[in-house]
């Protein structure tokens, strides 16, 4: 395993706090609201997306924002299929940020929660519960 798999590995892996699997059935939801679609179909289109992302070139937006690097989507890839492997729920968002990041969206009933997938060797998570503007946050690195 390389140096990016294993920072990818360990945030996917880790659970340093209630995960978006977790937060829904301590609240009594099988799933995020308004989404019956089967999990497996939610998460291939996100891979889909990050595919999609995978193509952009710098200026994708028209505003001069670069594209992510193809080893961030890559790892992106990795870490989305870990999450799934995990028994994760499907992010409600994947996108490219301006920033040339990926980031995965979890609009839950009682959080907000994103994954932001930095660089190869850096994985940020944040959440925030409903009715607070206080934002946790997790950060995973890989030591040079």
């Amino acid at each position: 395993m390389n140096a990016t798999e294993q920072i990818v590995r360990e945030a996917a892996s880790r659970a340093l706090w209630d995960s978006p699997a977790a937060t829904l059935q301590s609240a009594g939801h099988s799933d995020t609201p308004n989404h019956s679609e089967a999990r497996e179909v939610r998460w291939s289109r996100c891979i889909d997306e990050l595919l999609r992302v995978r193509r952009l070139e710098d200026d994708w937006d028209g505003q001069g924002s670069p594209a992510p690097e193809p080893a961030l989507v890559d790892s992106a890839i990795l870490f989305a299929k870990l999450y799934q492997e995990r028994g994760e729920i499907p992010p409600d968002f994947t996108l490219g940020s301006v920033n040339g990041t990926i980031i995965f969206e979890w609009h839950l009933p009682s959080e907000f929660v994103e994954v932001e997938v930095v660089s190869v060797d850096r994985v940020e998570k944040r959440r925030v519960r409903r009715d607070s503007d206080v934002a946790e946050e997790i950060v995973w690195t890989r030591a040079l």
